[in-house]
């Protein structure tokens, strides 16, 4: 079950809803009017590893923008100039908390086209964090 309280009138008055879902939602990431992600994640043995919605607010209305089942996205973000980022992981097996994954990261301008954007072969995830040829790359970690 997923709670979510909203307003539309800077705190005056708030508004809240429920609904039932099979993941967890995991990051939400709001940019320029109109536009947000938000990312549900499920567990080692649901067909996909995760979904992500594009949140169309202040409606608050959400639709399935991009899932894939060898793809886990753990973070995403809108650029200044709309564009939105996911970055996730390449499952390689069930076991995704626990073996080290390939990082992948995609961009979208429409929320329906996503296009791989270069990463260096050698980052990965591992447990909780980004890890590089450098060691713990800087950003907010990355949940499971």
């Amino acid at each position: 079950m997923t709670l979510t309280v909203e307003t539309h009138d800077g705190g005056k008055t708030w508004r809240s809803t429920s609904a039932s879902t099979f993941g967890e939602v995991t990051r939400v990431r709001f940019g320029s009017p109109g536009k947000g992600l938000g990312i549900v994640t499920h567990s080692d043995s649901f067909l996909y590893p995760s979904e992500v919605f594009r949140i169309m607010w202040p409606t608050g209305k959400t639709a399935l923008t991009y899932r894939d089942s060898a793809f886990c996205a753990t973070d995403a973000w809108m650029a200044p100039d709309g564009t939105a980022y996911i970055a996730g992981t390449v499952t390689f097996s069930k076991l995704r908390d626990f073996v080290p994954q390939k990082v992948k990261v995609l961009k979208s301008v429409n929320f329906t086209d996503w296009t791989p954007v270069p990463v260096d072969y050698r980052a990965v995830r591992s447990g909780r964090f980004w890890r590089g040829p450098a060691g713990i790359l800087d950003g907010p970690p990355i949940t499971a």
